[in-house]
């Protein structure tokens, strides 16, 4: 049973939660508990496509769990693609929320990737503040792009590295944009004014719109 699955991820992670990215045998476990979580999830919301829970079930749930627990797998990704297409009709998948889903698995399954020296592509994002932010339109000589989370302990432990650097150039010579993929925005908030990182952020939760 489903209920089964996710009770044992849910004690999984509990008693071992913090070895997931020390621990390939925590992290293979975590990782296998979660397919098959999934595996039950989306034969049940198979059967009922039609219904908006079903898809938001599919959103928030079966994908949460995949970007916390699987990460990186471009072969499991082209597998939710497939069903995310097939399944779920049309009404649905033109929504912005939807467009944005079929955006998330395409960039799982052939990622870019910045070699040393690379060109930064176009990235477009909200600010917290609801600005919109078009990076190649910054006037700063230099823009640094942060990714972190609330919950990851060598992002929090890097941040002194980011104030110096802060402190060290003016306002006019580098931009610093920390874009957090913190689920929980108020945990996102509360890391944020906790560690006292006053820059520019981005609430991203899944994927940087480009």
């Amino acid at each position: 049973m489903l209920r089964d699955d996710l009770h044992q991820l849910n004690n999984l992670f509990t008693k071992h939660g913090a070895e997931i990215r020390t621990n390939d045998s925590v992290r293979h476990a975590l990782d296998q508990a979660c397919r098959s979580a999934n595996a039950k999830s989306m034969t049940f919301l198979a059967k009922h496509p039609n219904d908006f829970f079903s898809f938001y079930y599919f959103k928030d749930q079966v994908l949460g769990l995949t970007d916390f627990f699987v990460g990186d797998d471009p072969e499991y990704a082209a597998e939710q693609l497939a069903y995310y297409r097939e399944t779920f009709p049309e009404a649905f998948r033109s929504t912005g929320q939807g467009k944005q889903i079929d955006a998330g698995l395409v960039r799982k399954i052939s990622p870019v990737v910045l070699k040393e020296q690379a060109m930064m592509p176009e990235v477009k994002f909200n600010t917290i503040d609801g600005h919109s932010i078009a990076l190649k339109n910054q006037k700063e000589r230099f823009i640094l792009l942060d990714f972190w989370a609330s919950w990851c302990t060598p992002c929090i432990q890097q941040l002194p590295d980011l104030k110096a650097l802060r402190d060290e150039f003016s306002a006019d010579s580098l931009k610093i944009v920390s874009i957090s993929i913190d689920r929980d925005s108020s945990k996102f908030v509360e890391g944020m004014k906790l560690h006292d990182m006053n820059w520019t952020h981005g609430l991203d939760r899944g994927g940087v719109e480009q």
